[in-house]
């Protein structure tokens, strides 16, 4: 689920939506420990992807013990489920990069209205390959809006499968040239698609229940697009 806001509004909110998925009647004093990443996507080649597929290239950027970690992840994704008839995934067809497929539904407040997405996406860590494969190759700099994202961990519930998976809430800031500082904050997790585990994940976050609109709102992906498009000359 995820909910979008106005700088000033998002601060107080996260502290308001952490307090209530730790069960509190008031907003959180202080936020706990997190991670701080600094997000650049990158424009990458067209490919043969079928109907509303599109391919994306996301660098993430870590402080972590005095170090930069640098991570890029390539991903493919369009409407659920994958189609029997999607293009191999060639940025993760060399043997040291993982391939990971996956749905995510984004609930609303009526479950007839989910979305539901599903891709395939790869991740590497551009010091520890060498040379990179072509696709992780951006065509471009970086899009040229700035973004950053932190994340917070919370007890989630237990799975369908027996696994217990925490609860993420990411706080994520878009910097568009003309406007305001647009902050989105999205609480997810991770389980199968099984309707037992979307309930679980209803059950987890009852204490946001207001916060569901009735249609699922646009997410990260969305509104880095939409924070680009305002630097467009």
């Amino acid at each position: 689920m995820t909910s979008s806001t106005s700088l000033e509004q998002a601060d107080r909110e996260l502290k308001e939506v952490l307090g209530r998925l730790q069960h509190s009647a008031a907003p959180l004093a202080e936020l706990p420990k997190a991670r701080k990443f600094t997000v650049s996507y990158y424009a990458v080649a067209e490919n043969d992807w079928p109907d509303k597929y599109k391919a994306s290239l996301r660098q993430r950027l870590q402080q972590k013990d005095g170090e930069v970690e640098t991570e890029l992840t390539y991903k493919v994704r369009g409407p659920a489920p994958l189609p029997a008839a999607l293009p191999e995934v060639r940025a993760c067809s060399c043997n040291k990069i993982g391939t990971e497929q996956e749905t995510d539904i984004a609930l609303a407040l009526n479950p007839e209205n989910n979305v539901r997405n599903a891709g395939i996406s790869c991740s590497v860590d551009p010091r520890k390959i060498s040379p990179l494969p072509a696709a992780f190759a951006p065509t471009s700099a970086a899009r040229p809006c700035a973004i950053s994202m932190t994340r917070y961990k919370l007890d989630g519930p237990t799975a369908a499968a027996g696994a217990k998976e925490d609860l993420k809430i990411e706080y994520w800031t878009f910097k568009p040239r003309s406007a305001e500082t647009r902050a989105l904050i999205e609480v997810s997790w991770k389980a199968s698609i099984a309707a037992a585990d979307e309930q679980a994940f209803r059950t987890a976050v009852a204490p946001l229940q207001e916060k569901l609109a009735a249609l699922p709102i646009p997410g990260k992906e969305q509104m880095a697009l939409s924070c680009d498009a305002d630097w467009a000359p």
